[in-house]
């Protein structure tokens, strides 16, 4: 049975492979990708220094590699993107990311909207000399509530957590919140799982008055990655087989009745900022 199962919560999906250091992109190869970009609507090229703590700093809790500051500051990354700053990808001598922002309105799934591009984009630089490290796929979902206990209906106890420490708890405070990182294995898949939900207060005009509306935001990160690469790995196979692991971790957060909503394609949320 084939499931819509973003529940119109998904809000971005990021695909990254990392590589062995290639020491540095041909200029042919170069031209290639920007080829490939514009074809895809990517229109917008430019160069950026890599970032130790942005580029590298992954959840894995063990490191992948070690760099010198120093030799990362001297290493560019080439980005591609379109003007709505909605579908960014990044090139360059240690990895390949894709970041898409969702529209819930034209996304359909990952393979169609995603998996595609970044097919065409690898292709061009793969070789011998092309050793895969890493390969991972994120997906980032979000959603509204006006009650914890409107989440707790959607969400299983042990995501949403309201009575952690039992029914003395008061989440009704400025600032109140939580968050959980875990790493795991499922079905022989390493798993980064995040989760934050917070109080958040925002002023709103309504008719002809401004008003203060509090509600709850859960905030989920299903990061998937594969580090066991085979010199002979099909990256198209490992990266589907990656998501459909995001896809049963995403259905398996909630109950029944949140599981049935998502199954019909409904709205997960009370807040029409979830669209």
């Amino acid at each position: 049975m084939n499931i819509m199962c973003k529940g119109n919560m998904l809000k971005a999906v990021i695909t990254r492979i990392d590589y062995d250091d290639l020491y540095e992109l041909e200029k042919s190869t170069l031209k290639k990708l920007k080829k490939i970009s514009i074809e895809h609507g990517l229109t917008i090229n430019m160069t950026r220094e890599l970032n130790a703590e942005e580029d590298f700093e992954l959840n894995d809790p063990t490191i992948l590699r070690e760099l010198p500051n120093e030799y990362i500051k001297t290493c560019m990354c080439n980005s591609y993107f379109n003007e709505k700053l909605d579908f960014i990808v990044e090139i360059n001598q240690f990895f390949i990311r894709i970041i898409q922002k969702v529209n819930r309105l034209t996304y359909t799934n990952y393979e169609d909207n995603h998996l595609l591009i970044l097919l065409n984009f690898i292709n061009e630089i793969k070789s011998e000399e092309l050793i895969i490290r890493r390969v991972s796929i994120k997906k980032v979902d979000e959603a509204n509530f006006k009650d914890l206990k409107i989440m707790e209906q959607y969400f299983k106890p042990e995501i949403v957590q309201q009575n952690i420490f039992g029914l003395n708890v008061n989440w009704n405070i400025p600032s109140s919140g939580a968050s959980t990182v875990q790493n795991l294995q499922y079905k022989n898949k390493n798993i980064n799982f995040y989760k934050k939900i917070d109080r958040v207060s925002v002023r709103e005009r309504f008719e002809d008055r401004v008003l203060d509306n509090i509600y709850y935001k859960i905030y989920l990160e299903y990061e998937v990655y594969n580090r066991r690469i085979e010199e002979t790995c099909d990256i198209e196979k490992s990266l589907i087989e990656i998501n459909s692991i995001t896809r049963e971790l995403f259905l398996n957060s909630f109950t029944g009745k949140g599981r049935s909503v998502i199954e019909k394609g409904g709205v997960i949320g009370d807040y029409e900022s979830n669209e």
